[in-house]
């Protein structure tokens, strides 16, 4: 008994008593906070650093050939078009056909 008369309960209601914090094979891998945080900015990092190689590891005559290349593809569907092929008349709101 406590010193205000009630009886004291044998089983304190903490989490430590519950069946699934008694076992061992339902707790979760403890995780270092700081460690994974490192991590996670380190693989951040390894992939703009992937990214940056593939755009600036480039020579120039390879950027100005697929500079040329993707000109050349939006000059085919621009030529492609049903309205002729006029860019500037659709941007502009005028329609070509009236």
């Amino acid at each position: 008994m406590t010193s205000r008369g009630k009886p004291r309960n044998p089983r304190p209601t903490s989490c430590r008593w519950t069946p699934s914090a008694r076992s061992p094979d339902r707790l979760g891998e403890v995780v270092n906070l700081r460690l994974a945080r490192k991590r996670a900015a380190r693989a951040a990092g390894e992939e703009a650093a992937a990214r940056n190689r593939a755009s600036h590891g480039v020579s120039k005559p390879e950027r100005e050939a697929a500079r040329r290349e993707t000109e050349h593809a939006g000059r085919v569907l621009d030529s492609a078009r049903r309205d002729g092929g006029s860019r500037q008349a659709t941007a502009s709101g005028d329609d070509p056909q009236t």
